[in-house]
């Protein structure tokens, strides 16, 4: 059960965050990108407050926008380039 001092948010970003953790430190044929427990047990979330919380999700939700924009203005780029070095080495 998730406290109700962290937001689903907050915590889904802290995970995903350490979520390289967790994949370094699996092992075995069982399960994939399933960290031992000892490892899980190392593992500490910083928890500001509710109020914090959302101004980071925000932030993050914010940052994450621009990442996309920005890949999509590359890939277009890209696509660019390849367009006028088709029309003109041809």
């Amino acid at each position: 059960k998730i406290s109700n001092k962290i937001s689903h948010e907050y915590l889904l970003i802290c995970l995903k965050a350490i979520s390289s953790k967790f994949e370094e430190n699996s092992h075995g044929a069982g399960l994939k990108n399933v960290a031992s427990v000892s490892i899980l047990k190392e593992i500490k979330i910083y928890c500001p407050t509710l109020v914090e919380q959302e101004k980071i999700v925000s932030k993050i939700e914010e940052l994450e926008k621009q990442i996309l924009q920005a890949k999509a203005i590359i890939d277009n780029s890209k696509q660019q380039k390849k367009d006028i070095l088709d029309k003109y080495l041809k």
